[in-house]
């Protein structure tokens, strides 16, 4: 009955978001306003408010140092292996490779079956990622487009990203000690009430539009099949190198449960967005089908985890 109260609001919230677009209860206009509003201004409130309460875990900038060196590994192994998969998509069969969606996906989700004070974790892991994403593909976007980088116009764009100032301010305001000096004051009532008003509906809202946007083609099948087995297999060994470099770690349940989880996610949601520039609409398509598809593979790991091990 635990894991069926777990699984159930997680599937019917997916389910509606994808009765609501085959039946255009909702449009898809509506569906990304909503969507914006989650990423830029609710989701980087809750990592905020995540990464300035939480005490990081010891030994967090080893993990992510890992972390970004193996996304980059694996960006070079997508080089490599493009060939085999398919030169119609060359220039963006690398970048699936990298990343996972930790905010809109494994976060939510391990959100369900963890407690509060371990929250963190998804978040931590998320942090090679947001380099990835916003800093190291933004550079590669400017040098592909305009064949330089205006290293100017784009650390602006990086700085100005709500995601990277919610990590940035989180991770300072927790170094500073901050957050104990609010946890004596008469404010926290008042800090925790807003916190929980504007990220209450972020599991719901996200969760909907995960199955609003669920696209499966036939067309690309193949190929994508193929993107399957070497991005599982990467990010096995990925999940395997935990165990040898943070066995101690890898003890603790709840995050060895988020490992697992967060490393079975898809690409990072933002890549088809930061891509655009460069992409046409035939590799948008095949961007969204295999994150869309990958995330059967999330919805099998986080279902074996409720069953199994919470």
């Amino acid at each position: 009955m635990n894991a069926l109260n777990t699984l159930l609001p997680v599937f019917f919230m997916m389910g509606l978001g994808l009765i609501s677009n085959q039946k255009q209860w909702i449009t898809s206009q509506a569906k990304d306003a909503i969507k914006g509003m989650v990423f830029h201004l609710l989701f980087p409130i809750l990592i905020f408010n995540i990464l300035f309460t939480t005490s990081l875990p010891s030994g967090s900038i080893w993990i992510v140092l890992y972390m970004l060196l193996a996304f980059l590994i694996c960006f070079g192994i997508g080089k490599l292996v493009t060939p085999w998969i398919s030169q119609s998509y060359a220039r963006v069969i690398p970048f699936l490779l990298t990343t996972c969606e930790g905010g809109n996906l494994a976060l939510p989700l391990f959100m369900t079956i963890a407690a509060p004070q371990f929250q963190t974790y998804p978040v931590l892991f998320d942090m090679a990622g947001t380099v990835v994403v916003f800093m190291v593909i933004p550079v590669l976007v400017e040098k592909v487009k305009h064949g330089q980088v205006s290293w100017k116009e784009t650390l602006c764009k990086i700085l100005k990203n709500p995601f990277i100032l919610a990590v940035i301010f989180g991770l300072l305001m927790n170094v500073c000690g901050l957050h104990l000096v609010l946890e004596k004051s008469s404010w926290l009532s008042l800090y925790n009430n807003l916190i929980d008003m504007a990220t209450k509906p972020i599991v719901s809202i996200i969760l909907f539009t995960i199955g609003y946007e669920m696209n499966i083609t036939k067309e690309t099948l193949v190929p994508i099949l193929k993107l399957f087995s070497i991005r599982i297999i990467l990010y096995l060994l990925i999940i395997a190198g935990f165990f040898l470099l943070f066995p101690y770690r890898m003890e603790e349940k709840a995050f060895c449960m988020a490992v697992l989880l967060y490393f079975m996610c898809p690409t990072s949601f933002a890549l088809p967005m930061q891509l655009g520039p460069i992409c046409t609409k035939k590799e948008q398509e095949f961007m969204s089908t295999f994150i869309s598809i990958f995330m059967f593979i999330t919805m099998i790991v986080y279902t074996c985890l409720v069953l199994f091990l919470v």
